[in-house]
């Protein structure tokens, strides 16, 4: 689609036939149509946050941020990009798809093939990161945004792709930084909650204090754990698999930047945990 453009910094992806140019508001996203679960969330300053949206084809991750000075709820805020895996899809008859600048596609009629990195290789060139468990290639911007695909390394079939513009919106009273930042403000607002009887309520016990996940690495930290190997700064929406220990207790975590800026180990989110078989916790 000629509109969409020939560099896939035009920000711009075509979702069914439409067309969306990111960043865009929250409310031009929901009026095309497309149900979330975004509203209740409320973003602090310069705050990332992944919510689920869907129409009736497929769930997407939906990138919103906030970029203003003040706490925002999600329907103040912007559109900055999507996240689509090939099995999020609901029918297999669909001439759905979604298509990128210059051609890469996602299928989801299960019979047509999306592209393979081989071809968005070809379209995009050599990729500027390729990520350490070597299954996942990121072209980045000159600090204005970055597409992410993750593949099959057997085959070469694209199964995923993350596209974000961290372009600044008009009206913007915060903008992304590409300089390190030691201070993000939504990480001053976190509780501990309380125990519930609720297995869904996010709530996990370690070494007997109670958090909720996604958990910020320093209140981890204040609590007597730390990193096993070197964390260095994250990049905007950048995910890490890592190991924290607290005296002879190990455990794997994902940690996460949700912000819009570079930040270090003290900013990030731990919103996964895994423990061995074995582990007390």
């Amino acid at each position: 689609n000629a509109e969409l453009g020939s560099n896939w910094e035009e920000f711009k992806v075509s979702i069914g036939g439409d067309i969306y140019q990111f960043p865009m508001t929250y409310t031009e996203w929901i009026n095309n149509g497309w149900e979330s679960n975004g509203e209740k969330f409320t973003l602090g300053s310069g705050e990332i946050r992944e919510i689920t949206c869907m129409d009736d084809n497929a769930d997407y991750g939906l990138l919103i941020a906030n970029f203003s000075s003040e706490a925002k709820t999600a329907d103040e805020c912007h559109v900055i990009g999507i996240r689509y895996a090939d099995f999020w899809h609901y029918s297999y008859e669909s001439e759905y798809y979604i298509e990128l600048p210059a051609g890469p596609r996602f299928d989801m009629n299960g019979s047509t093939p999306s592209s393979s990195m081989a071809e968005i290789e070809a379209i995009y060139g050599e990729p500027d990161v390729i990520d350490d468990f070597d299954y996942k290639k990121i072209y980045l911007g000159s600090g204005n945004g970055f597409i992410e695909f993750g593949y099959d390394d057997e085959d070469g079939s694209c199964k995923s792709v993350l596209y974000c513009c961290l372009e600044a919106p008009d009206g913007a009273e915060v903008f992304p930084s590409t300089e390190y930042v030691d201070t993000l403000p939504q990480l001053s607002s976190y509780e501990a909650p309380e125990a519930t009887v609720d297995r869904f309520d996010s709530v996990v016990s370690l070494l007997g204090t109670n958090y909720k996940v996604p958990i910020p690495v320093s209140v981890l930290i204040a609590n007597g754990w730390s990193f096993v190997d070197e964390v260095d700064t994250l990049r905007p929406c950048e995910q890490m698999y890592t190991t924290m220990s607290n005296g002879d207790t190990i455990m794997y975590v994902y940690i996460n930047n949700y912000s819009i800026h570079n930040v270090g180990l003290e900013n990030l989110y731990v919103d996964y945990i895994y423990a061995p078989i074995g582990t007390e916790i």
